[in-house]
C-alpha cells in the first residue's frame, strides 16, 4: 500500500498521455461538484423551512396554527387548516419577509366552525 501511495503513476482518466498533464476533456464529469450543488440546494430549503416554521410559531396570530411546510429550490408551499382569513393571509405576510423565499403557494384552507 505504501508503495503504491509513493509511486507517480498516471491516472489514465486525466493522463491518457502519460505526461503528468491534466486533461480536462478527458476527465469524467465531476458528480461531486454536481451532488455539492444538491446539497447545497437541500440545505438552503431545508434552512427556509425551519426559518418558516419558526416565524409562524413566534407570531402570535399564528401561534397553535395545524400548518405544514415545505420548500423547494425557494418555493414555499404552506398546506393545512387555518381557524381565520386573517390567519390565512398572515401566514403568507410572516412567510414573504423571510430570506431565501422565492415564491410561496399558499394551499391553506378555512377550517369548518365547530
Amino acid at each position: 500500500m505504501k508503495a503504491a501511495m509513493r509511486r507517480n503513476e498516471p491516472v489514465p482518466a486525466v493522463d491518457p498521455g502519460h505526461d503528468g498533464l491534466f486533461d480536462a476533456k478527458a476527465a469524467p464529469e465531476d458528480s461531486a461538484l454536481q451532488t455539492g450543488h444538491s446539497v447545497s440546494r437541500y440545505l438552503d430549503d431545508a434552512w427556509i423551512t425551519a426559518r418558516v416554521r419558526t416565524v409562524l410559531l413566534k407570531e402570535v396570530k399564528l401561534a397553535g396554527l395545524d400548518v405544514e411546510v415545505d420548500t423547494l429550490h425557494g418555493l414555499v408551499r404552506l398546506s393545512g387548516q387555518v381557524d381565520s382569513p386573517s390567519r390565512l393571509a398572515a401566514a403568507e405576510r410572516a412567510v414573504a419577509g423571510i430570506e431565501g423565499v422565492r415564491r410561496i403557494r399558499n394551499d391553506l384552507r378555512l377550517r369548518a366552525p365547530r
